[in-house]
């Protein structure tokens, strides 16, 4: 993560110098380094270098705990604009425990646009996003209040529960925006295997395998049983999820019509358009404002407590970190339930903020999505950022072959 080339130029000053020892690592700068420019780093003896290596492994190490101070030099960082969104979303998401080795924890990114119908977008406009004060189940007034009447059912029957019942705690969703199931619905196309081991040998019904996007964001803002956000391949280069390369026998939808590629939006005329104005959106100045917002819900201060009720935003309670302590559960059967709910039926990522995320000071343009993926020669990895070529490098890693 540090290897990112926006990442690596905000922080590289804060990591120790070759007169430095580990334990400065964790020291806050005099002032705010991440505006200042790189200097060059001082040529390091023989006999210190041993010892600067060790320092900046701790400190590299501390970053990515986002401990140590850590955490907060690279919030500034991304405020002043040295991180962009992207990064950062993909920072957080490390630093919380999510990882592209495990399909239980696979790094959450948000749905930022709410438009799949038009044939153009206009990115400065703040029509055709979403709303990223509110978790996917609070986007639609309608369907919210049914999620706030079971609540508030839950909450009043657990008033007056027996003592030795076993009533789980109020919650309005009994289902997840990360989930196994959900990320092989994403990619189901570029990993097969995967989702038949999910899914006990054979692909998920035709009818809830992923077709379109204006189907999803439908789906994930009107069923009761579906509130998905996206996973960070919608804002990288290579569109091989969306495309069924391999020809898959994936089955006929009631329709009539067979499931193949991805549906795309009139807007986008190839996966690789898709992909490009995704993360067009995501850098746009309307994204940079509100993303702070839907930090809070995911790794924030509303993700718990009184401030995630008051913001809609409460799971079952066994997908949040710490809900039950596993070392005490003496029943075998209980203990594999209990593994089963909290490995398949979604987890929250660790809490990172116990305040209120401050937000950006500074909204750049949109980039064009014609050369939002300029840096990058090809669809080799190796021309790709650091950062992008370790996500992108991993995830495929991890989902070939099955």
């Amino acid at each position: 993560i540090t290897a990112q080339p926006a990442l690596g130029v905000a922080v590289q000053q804060l990591l120790p110098s070759s007169s430095s020892s580990s334990s400065t690592a964790a020291e806050p700068p005099a002032a705010a380094p991440a505006a200042a420019p790189v200097p060059a780093p001082a040529a390091p003896s023989s006999s210190s270098q041993p010892q600067q290596q060790q320092a900046q492994h701790t400190a590299v190490g501390q970053l990515l705990e986002a401990s140590g101070g850590w955490l907060g030099r690279v919030v500034l960082a991304w405020q002043l604009g040295k991180v962009s969104n992207f990064d950062y979303l993909l920072y957080l998401n490390l630093a919380a425990g999510r990882s592209f080795n495990d399909l239980a924890q696979w790094p959450v990114f948000p749905w930022v646009l709410k438009d799949y119908g038009s044939s153009e977008l206009d990115l400065n406009d703040a029509r055709v996003f979403r709303d990223l004060s509110k978790p996917m189940g609070a986007q639609t007034p309608s369907r919210l209040e049914v999620f706030r009447q079971r609540y508030h059912e839950m909450d009043v029957l657990s008033q007056h529960e027996d003592a030795g019942s076993h009533m789980p705690e109020p919650f309005m969703y009994g289902t997840h925006y990360s989930t196994p199931g959900y990320v092989m619905f994403w990619l189901v196309r570029a990993a097969p295997a995967h989702m038949l081991r999910l899914q006990g040998g054979r692909f998920d019904a035709p009818d809830r395998l992923s077709n379109s996007l204006a189907e999803s964001w439908h789906s994930a803002t009107s069923s009761t049983t579906d509130v998905k956000e996206l996973i960070p391949e919608f804002f990288m280069p290579g569109g091989d999820f969306l495309v069924n390369g391999s020809q898959l026998a994936l089955g006929v939808r009631q329709s009539g019509l067979p499931v193949s590629d991805v549906v795309l939006p009139p807007w986008a005329a190839t996966p690789e358009q898709l992909l490009a104005v995704h993360r067009a959106a995501l850098e746009a100045p309307y994204v940079s404002a509100n993303l702070h917002h839907w930090i809070d819900l995911i790794f924030g201060h509303k993700q718990r407590g009184p401030a995630a009720v008051d913001a809609d935003n409460v799971f079952y309670h066994l997908t949040y970190e710490g809900a039950v302590d596993i070392t005490k559960v003496t029943s075998l059967q209980e203990l594999k339930a209990l593994e089963t709910q909290i490995n398949e039926f979604g987890q929250t990522p660790k809490q990172l903020f116990t305040h209120p995320h401050p937000p950006r000071m500074v909204q750049p343009p949109a980039p064009d999505p014609a050369t939002v993926f300029s840096h990058i020669s090809g669809s080799s990895s190796s021309s790709k950022p650091a950062g992008e070529a370790a996500a992108g490098g991993a995830s495929k890693a991890r989902l070939r072959g099955g």
